[in-house]
């Protein structure tokens, strides 16, 4: 139910929207989730010119010239003249421009080659999935800063879900995650609850699936990838990880663990504060609501828009006009309405 303050109420849990605009769900006090756009703190400053070279000359020689070389190229449409933008690749390719200017375009690349995947993304046309709950979004992070998310294989009907959906749902998720300076500088981690895994699911994981998301995951995506926790996995899960292990890299490979049902190096690696009592955490809030989950990235389409609007084109001269409403969000031209002011 929607309240007179446009507020999405449900149970005890709420859809509100910050100081300009931006939605987020309360789930109960001190657990929300939301965009943290918010500046790192300062242990994570430390972490981030350790691991990053993240030092004042290497923001300002990586900014300035990934700013060129994306200036310089009239295939590619981006918001080069935003530092925020750019940041976020550049940590990625810990601050080496020439670097970040191939993550880009591997970015878009992989948008474009994969269109069935990555083309209208949008709360609208994703928000079957969110409103199964098959994708979730912890409220907290891991006791090193890392961004959680979960999906339940229980809560998926593939009768009603495809996995081209699931996947673009899962490309909605990650879209503000990249926005956070706290998951650019420590990454995120995904735990996948494959309790009551069918055969129905399995056939819906074909290898060209595999292989191309495990590109995206792998060479694409402008964030690091610290974990794969797979719980519950008895069973077939052989028959689908046999799917994905052909593609996987060494690297990611080595971060893949498997925990059944004993969720002791789990807790380890994540904070028991992290998990819910069923994984044998001491998280005391339940599960985002899903019709909330789903209506979160509906009522936020308009940044979306925006970053759907980035990429590859054919006629630079004929892209959208995207303006600064406040404090870094944006928005197309032509959502403009009398209630939204401009900064200049």
């Amino acid at each position: 139910m929607e309240n007179n303050n446009n507020e999405i109420v449900r149970g005890k849990q709420k859809l509100l929207f910050d100081e300009i605009g931006r939605p987020y769900v309360y789930i109960c006090e001190g657990y929300e989730v939301r965009c943290q756009r918010g500046e790192i703190p300062e242990e994570y400053k430390k972490k981030a010119e350790r691991e990053l070279r993240e030092t004042p000359e290497n923001v300002k020689a990586g900014v300035e010239k990934l700013r060129a070389l994306l200036k310089a190229d009239q295939e590619l449409f981006t918001p080069y003249e935003n530092d925020d933008y750019l940041i976020k690749f550049l940590r990625r390719t810990k601050f080496y421009p020439e670097s970040a200017y191939q993550l880009i375009r591997r970015y878009y690349k992989i948008k474009q080659k994969y269109p069935k995947y990555c083309a209208n993304l949008t709360g609208s046309n994703t928000r079957i999935v969110g409103e199964q709950g098959i994708t979730q979004t912890n409220p907290r992070l891991t006791k090193h800063g890392e961004r959680i998310f979960q999906i339940h294989f229980a809560n998926w009907d593939p009768c009603k879900v495809s996995i081209y959906d699931i996947f673009r749902n899962i490309l909605m998720v990650v879209e503000p995650t990249m926005l956070e300076p706290m998951s650019q500088v420590n990454g995120f981690i995904v735990m996948i609850d494959v309790k009551n895994l069918t055969m129905q699911q399995i056939l819906q994981f074909t290898p060209s699936f595999a292989m191309m998301l495990l590109e995206f995951l792998q060479e694409c995506l402008p964030l690091r990838l610290k974990g794969v926790h797979v719980v519950n996995n008895s069973g077939i899960f052989p028959l689908l990880y046999k799917i994905f292990k052909p593609f996987l890299g060494e690297k990611l490979r080595n971060r893949i663990f498997f925990h059944g049902s004993n969720f002791e190096k789990l807790i380890e690696a994540v904070g028991a504060e992290n998990l819910r009592p069923r994984y044998g955490g001491t998280m005391p809030c339940d599960v985002i609501d899903p019709m909330l989950q789903a209506e979160l990235y509906v009522v936020g389409e308009d940044e979306f828009e925006v970053a759907n609007s980035f990429g590859f084109v054919e006629d630079i001269k004929n892209v959208p006009k995207i303006v600064e409403v406040a404090h870094g969000k944006f928005i197309l031209e032509k959502r403009l309405s009398k209630d939204l002011i401009v900064k200049n």
